[in-house]
């Protein structure tokens, strides 16, 4: 239950007041190696704010340009809103690879990002796929 307070060199001797309370919650002790946190900024109807706990795995699909696909599957939620904004929009923080952090920080800044909840056991793998009008209307 507790965490090094600051870094701890090899061969370093340290005490207790070189530990604090771990805060298992706190996003940054979900993530490790090359993990980040990257918040997006969602709204209701797009991201099931309201539906959504930290610990779920979502799909995330992007539309773009009249068409709609699987961006990434199985995205681990690490925080959600505790307190929505208007319409249920706040900031959902989700755990992705480093390199990979450019590729959301533009989708979500110009594309239109849905979050689909998976089953919490059992899930199986998400096939990629592709809507446009002429797929949806057929």
């Amino acid at each position: 239950g507790r965490a090094a307070a600051a870094d701890i060199l090899p061969g370093q001797q340290f005490t207790a007041v070189d530990f604090a309370a771990s805060d298992t919650s706190a996003v940054n002790s979900q993530i490790t190696g090359t993990q980040r946190a990257l918040a997006i900024s969602l709204d209701d109807v797009h991201g099931a704010a309201s539906q959504v706990r930290v610990g779920d795995s979502v799909d995330v699909y992007i539309g773009t340009a009249g068409v709609v696909k699987l961006f990434r599957p199985q995205v681990k939620v690490l925080a959600v809103p505790t307190v929505p904004g208007p319409n249920g929009s706040g900031n959902l923080i989700v755990r992705i690879d480093s390199k990979d952090a450019s590729n959301w920080a533009y989708a979500s800044q110009n594309d239109q990002l849905w979050f689909v909840i998976r089953p919490v056991s059992a899930a199986k793998p998400t096939k990629r796929s592709t809507a446009n009008a002429a797929t949806v209307l057929r």
